[in-house]
């Protein structure tokens, strides 16, 4: 024997290294994914709110534009 292993103490080697990572990147996995759900939820979040307030501030615009109108053509009937 000595210091050269044998055919099948290779193979047993190879196999039992292989589950070792195979088990790390199953973890490594379950892990990403939990923390990619995670992040994809608070993107919704943080695009939901963004919609929220801009359409809360376009309609803030629009309706000081409908005011503004309103004033201008109240001036113009005045004047005529």
């Amino acid at each position: 024997m000595g210091v050269i292993m044998e055919f099948w103490e290779i193979i047993t080697l190879g196999g039992t290294m292989g589950t070792i990572l195979g088990l790390f990147l199953t973890l490594y996995a379950i892990i990403n994914s939990k923390a990619l759900k995670e992040q994809s939820r608070l993107t919704r979040e943080s695009i939901r709110e963004e919609s929220r307030l801009t359409r809360e501030f376009l309609a803030e615009i629009l309706d000081r534009i409908d005011k503004r109108a309103e004033e201008r053509h109240r001036e113009v009937l005045a004047k005529a």
